[in-house]
């Protein structure tokens, strides 16, 4: 039985919940959170459009959950998964959906303790295949090997170069660009790590190893996924040299791109935990 047309109630909302059920699926799987502002670059929308969205699958699988044969296994909530960019939490109209164990909780993080708790049972729900079949919408979001082969492939071309380089600079000299204090510490250039590589930036700060991978604006979909695997090789090998050299340092990555990210650049920094910014301007 497909019940999607019967819980389809004619908004824009329902009609882009295949879109998002997938997305809210990988993210289950992985037991992560994704930002509202994350599916709104995802899925190329406005980022208040998400809410409304999210709310929509909330309301389906509810009432997927109290049909016949689902009772004993009713699906998590998946909309508790899309978060607030600042406070990490889920709009306040998930209350109706969790136990009011979160409801009733004074402080942020006792929130985030019972949500760790729900996206636990979500990682490890077993029907979500059946689930998507019964909405009629593919379980795999998309196959991103072609991406990754392209990355396989990808040389380099449009990586470095005059472009390359002017990007990297400005970046480096403006902190600001990556979340830090404006005027502050600048970045080095080329770091070479333990393994052999050559960070394009690192800034340093105590407690703090900030790196940055940088693609130009005419870098291909290709060198763009590269720069997603290059940047979480660069965490593994920083977070390293830190255990080796009994240092406590936190470590954080970003994908800087000159150009716009691609879907399938998008999906797979959302999958692997890389943040990254686009469209940012050498000047």
């Amino acid at each position: 039985m497909n019940i999607r047309a019967w819980l389809d109630n004619g908004t824009v909302s329902a009609q882009r919940m295949p879109a998002l059920l997938p997305i809210l699926i990988r993210q289950a799987r992985l037991e992560t959170p994704i930002t509202y502002g994350s599916v709104a670059r995802e899925l190329g929308i406005h980022h208040r459009a998400v809410h409304h969205i999210a709310g929509h699958i909330g309301h389906t699988l509810a009432a997927i959950g109290a049909l016949r044969g689902w009772k004993g296994r009713p699906p998590p909530p998946l909309h508790s998964l899309v978060v607030n960019d600042v406070t990490g939490l889920p709009g306040s109209g998930i209350n109706g959906f969790l136990s009011k164990t979160y409801s009733r909780a004074r402080t942020n993080d006792a929130k985030r303790a019972v949500l760790k708790a729900v996206y636990a049972d979500a990682a490890t729900y077993q029907h979500w295949p059946e689930l998507c079949e019964l909405l009629d919408i593919p379980f795999d979001a998309g196959s991103l090997a072609k991406a990754v082969e392209r990355a396989r492939k990808s040389k380099g071309r449009g990586g470095e170069g005059p472009d390359h380089f002017r990007l990297k600079t400005h970046v480096a000299t403006h902190p600001e660009i990556v979340g830090l204090f404006a005027g502050s510490t600048h970045g080095v250039i080329e770091r070479a790590t333990a393994s052999g590589d050559c960070i394009d930036i690192l800034f340093e700060r105590r407690g703090l190893q900030f790196a940055v991978e940088v693609k130009p604006h005419h870098a291909s979909e290709g060198d763009m996924v590269r720069g997603v695997f290059q940047c979480l090789k660069y965490r593994e090998v920083l977070m390293a040299e830190a255990i080796v050299a009994d240092k406590e340092i936190r470590t954080r990555v970003v994908l800087v791109l000159g150009g716009k990210a691609t879907s399938a650049v998008v999906s797979i920094a959302h999958r692997l935990g890389i943040d990254f910014l686009e469209q940012v301007r050498d000047h």
